[in-house]
């Protein structure tokens, strides 16, 4: 819903989420959630919210008539659908920014925040971070907009919080505060609850990527390491032939593809 700070009044914004426990504005005034994996979401999600769409949640859609135009023409999905095709019988699904993979980067997305501390959190330009429930950790994600379209990457930031993560924001000295919960769906951690400082000492370097983006030769990600790469890495890497670097690469965007998009739609 939105509602206007004025007149108090509301109006539907979007539906078919399925249980997002985060949203947030962006710095530039954009909307996202993140969403819970489980039926009708084959796996949790970052996703940019915009007026009259659907992102594939049905358990709602036989409220609709009551929100009016847009949302009353949008049919239900029919479950085994793919979710790459979805938008051909139903144009107004969006697929998400960002999937978070099983396990791999927790299993209950929740709250983010943007870093605008300007280099008070650590080496990184503005990137977002989301806290996981389950996994009582913090996800670090790199977002873009490309041809109005939001894509992005997701990087294992720092685990090992008292209890599960559920919010955060940035306090004045540009560290990290963190709230935790253990109430209602499990996690990690053997705290019922907990508020934790996550500061940059100045010394420690992320690992792994420091940042993803697209380049001009699609679908190519031009990736920024987060240290200097060792010498030999460097040798190891620029003497692979460009026929074996290109079969590697398209062999890792296949599998990423069919995991991420070829997983079906229904409970």
């Amino acid at each position: 819903m939105r509602v206007d700070p004025e007149s108090g009044k509301m109006e539907p914004m979007a539906t078919g989420l399925r249980s997002p426990a985060g949203i947030e504005s962006s710095p530039d005034g954009e909307i996202f959630y993140t969403d819970n994996q489980g039926e009708w979401c084959n796996a949790s999600k970052l996703s940019h919210l915009s007026h009259g769409e659907f992102h594939g949640h049905p358990h709602g859609l036989p409220t609709i008539e009551q929100a009016g135009e847009p949302f009353s023409k949008i049919p239900s999905p029919k479950s085994g659908t793919y979710m790459k095709d979805l938008h051909e019988t139903i144009p107004q699904f969006k697929m998400p920014a960002v999937w978070f993979p099983y396990n791999k980067t927790g299993r209950s997305p929740a709250g983010m925040a943007w870093d605008t501390t300007k280099g008070a959190f650590g080496p990184f330009a503005g990137p977002l971070f989301v806290t996981d429930h389950y996994d009582a950790s913090i996800v670090r994600v790199c977002l873009e907009e490309v041809a109005g379209n939001w894509q992005g990457a997701c990087i294992p930031f720092r685990m090992g919080f008292q209890c599960g993560t559920i919010r955060c924001d940035f306090g004045p000295d540009g560290s990290l505060l963190v709230g935790m919960t253990n109430r209602g769906w499990g996690g990690r951690g053997n705290s019922p609850y907990g508020l934790q400082r996550l500061r940059w000492t100045g010394e420690t370097r992320p690992s792994g990527c420091s940042t993803t983006r697209s380049t001009d030769r699609a679908p190519a990600k031009a990736r920024t390491a987060a240290a200097p790469v060792s010498p030999e890495v460097a040798v190891r890497i620029v003497s692979r032939s460009p026929e074996a670097a290109r079969a590697s690469s398209v062999s890792a965007a296949t599998s990423c593809m069919a995991r991420s998009l070829n997983a079906a739609v229904g409970p």
